[in-house]
């Protein structure tokens, strides 16, 4: 067993409990190290805010090289107040943030995971 897995999510507190669990029964990890923000994905795919992508860069190093983190999620979810977009452009958001941290760490497993209306759990990618 690995000691931590980390998520990069909304601060939503729908979604915590959840995306934990799931991290926790898929990936064999103890611990998870949880990464919050309003709209994480959308700040990580657009690129725009760079202060706020360092940030989210600054605390993802934390989990990985201090905490030996080897499984980044990253979540998006349905009725988002920090993403006003749709459903499937949230999507896309968690598809391309998945490619940007990747770009980030070698040798961790980075997924994307949405979060639909019934917050049920869809894996993006493998």
């Amino acid at each position: 067993m690995n000691e931590f897995g980390t998520t990069i999510t909304c601060m939503d507190g729908r979604v915590q409990e959840t995306v934990q669990q799931y991290v926790k029964d898929n990936y064999n990890v103890k611990y998870v190290d949880t990464i919050t923000l309003a709209g994480p994905v959308k700040v990580i795919a657009l690129k725009k805010q760079k202060s706020i992508l360092h940030n989210l860069q600054f605390r993802s190093d934390i989990s990985v090289n201090g905490h030996k983190s080897n499984i980044i999620a990253v979540v998006g979810h349905h009725d988002c107040a920090g993403i006003v977009e749709d459903d499937d452009t949230q999507v896309e958001f968690i598809k391309e943030s998945v490619k940007t941290i990747k770009e980030w760490y070698t040798g961790v497993t980075v997924i994307g995971l949405w979060l639909d209306e019934k917050f049920q759990i869809t894996k993006l990618n493998d």
